[in-house]
């Protein structure tokens, strides 16, 4: 539902994958792990037999799958018999231990995009709604000759008092927003 966030490890815990009767990935089982390497560990190796959930039979499954994703390092295994895994050790990684706070932790803020857009992509860029907005304006042309011959600074004048007027409008486009990400929502699956 629009408006309502929630935090992505209780996302991540309220769901998981089955085929048939069997579970394929435990969600719940996959947090409490994560939650008691975090408290037993705090990014040292904890060996399995300690942890609270060492008889689980997909234990190993789980925490070979938690490797894959980067939130746990297992640092001892054995492989067995039936060719399956056998974790024996493992630790919480930086990654695990940001998922469980759910902020992205120090990586959010070192690893923030700035996106610069030059006077010259402006000008194209409202050139090219002009064009489209104003298709059957017999003025088009000078509104276009006008554009074109704006220093730099008055076109990043205009593009931002243009964002200010659209953001303004966000209100009354919240119908068609909800609209659109349903859209897009129906159209992933």
């Amino acid at each position: 539902m629009l408006g309502e966030t929630k935090h992505a490890s209780s996302i991540y815990a309220e769901s998981s994958f089955t085929r048939g009767n069997h579970m394929l990935l435990d969600r719940a089982l996959q947090q409490d792990l994560l939650l008691e390497l975090a408290q037993l560990g705090r990014l040292d190796q904890v060996a399995v037999q300690q942890l609270s959930l060492a008889k689980h039979p997909d234990l190993s499954m789980h925490l070979v799958y938690l490797e894959q994703e980067g939130l746990v390092k297992n640092i001892s295994t054995r492989t067995m018999d039936d060719g399956k895994t056998k974790v024996l050790s493992s630790a919480i990684t930086n990654e695990g231990m940001n998922f469980l706070a759910g902020d992205g932790g120090i990586s959010a803020i070192l690893k923030v995009v700035t996106v610069r857009l030059h006077e010259d992509t402006l000008a194209q860029l409202l050139e090219h709604h002009l064009q489209q907005v104003a298709a059957d304006q017999p003025d088009k042309a000078g509104f276009l000759d006008q554009l074109r011959s704006l220093p730099a600074d008055a076109i990043k004048h205009v593009t931002l008092d243009l964002l200010a007027k659209g953001v303004a409008q966000l209100p009354a486009t919240l119908p068609l927003l909800q609209t659109w990400l349903l859209q897009a929502a129906q159209n992933v699956r």
